[in-house]
């Protein structure tokens, strides 16, 4: 393989951004892998900086993290509802706290199916 820049040259190695060949004059190590320029080389170290960001992320996630969220909205429209009940009130104050509470129970519970899936694809992958 020839250099994309320098086509009389062999190129040492392939750019991990754009995958033009790259000579040895043209090769930029990033410490996460060759770029052919310092744009690709940014570029490069951007996408190790995502990389090792989602992996961070799936480790929290790991623990159980992901379903804080949901639980919280099922909380809250527990708590709207329970108000609601308690109160004693009517007409639409009631409905006001009813389908608040609704949409929170709602929303709870579709975000936590949401990451019970993920969850589930992701060990079955092995990322988790």
């Amino acid at each position: 393989m020839k250099c994309y820049s320098h086509p009389a040259a062999d190129a040492v190695g392939i750019c991990k951004h754009c995958a033009k060949g790259a000579c040895a004059a043209c090769a930029v190590d990033t410490g996460q892998g060759m770029a052919c320029s310092s744009d690709c080389a940014k570029q490069v170290e951007l996408v190790a900086a995502l990389m090792s960001s989602a992996t961070a992320a799936t480790k929290i996630n790991r623990r159980g993290a992901a379903f804080v969220m949901p639980a919280f909205f099922l909380f809250m429209g527990a708590v709207f509802i329970g108000q609601a009940v308690l109160s004693g009130r009517g007409g639409q104050s009631l409905a006001f706290a009813l389908v608040l509470g609704g949409g929170f129970v709602a929303l709870g519970l579709v975000l936590g199916a949401v990451q019970l899936s993920w969850h589930r694809r992701s060990a079955r992958a092995g990322a988790i």
